[in-house]
């Protein structure tokens, strides 16, 4: 973890490996290292694995932390092309009031998606949503997580 830390100002193609590495390590500090590492230095070969990880079946058992690392570099790694199914999360969230976990991600992976396309989504999202959806889109808005 230490060395991930030490090494986010470098670029190599050794380093790049050891990252891509360390994405699959047990630790979830080391992985939240990695993915600060892959989102930085716009490391588009992690691509397929952060969106491996993302899809997996056991992603929900992750910490929401690790889950928002992980959601956050898959924003900033892709184009909007990646956005339709988050919106359509966001869009039933707000139909039902959902302000939970889910609705958090994926509102953070729009916000994090690098196309002004995104960011207006979203602050339209935030101008019609009410409630706690309301205050959480305009907590991600705030670039708050």
């Amino acid at each position: 973890l230490q060395v991930l830390d030490t090494l986010k100002a470098l670029q190599s193609p050794r380093i790049h490996e050891m990252v891509l590495d360390a994405l699959k390590d047990d630790d979830g500090g080391v992985r939240l290292a990695a993915l600060r590492y892959c989102a930085v230095h716009r490391q588009k070969d992690a691509l397929p694995t952060v969106m491996q990880a993302v899809s997996a079946r056991s992603f929900k058992e992750r910490p929401f932390e690790e889950r928002r690392g992980w959601v956050m570099t898959l924003g900033m790694l892709s184009s909007g092309e990646i956005l339709p199914p988050y919106q359509a999360t966001a869009e039933a969230a707000l139909r039902r009031g959902d302000h939970g976990e889910e609705t958090h991600l994926a509102l953070l992976l729009i916000r994090s998606v690098r196309e002004t396309a995104a960011r207006a989504w979203l602050q339209d999202f935030a101008g019609r949503a009410t409630g706690e959806v309301k205050l959480l889109a305009h907590k991600v808005l705030a670039g708050n997580r």
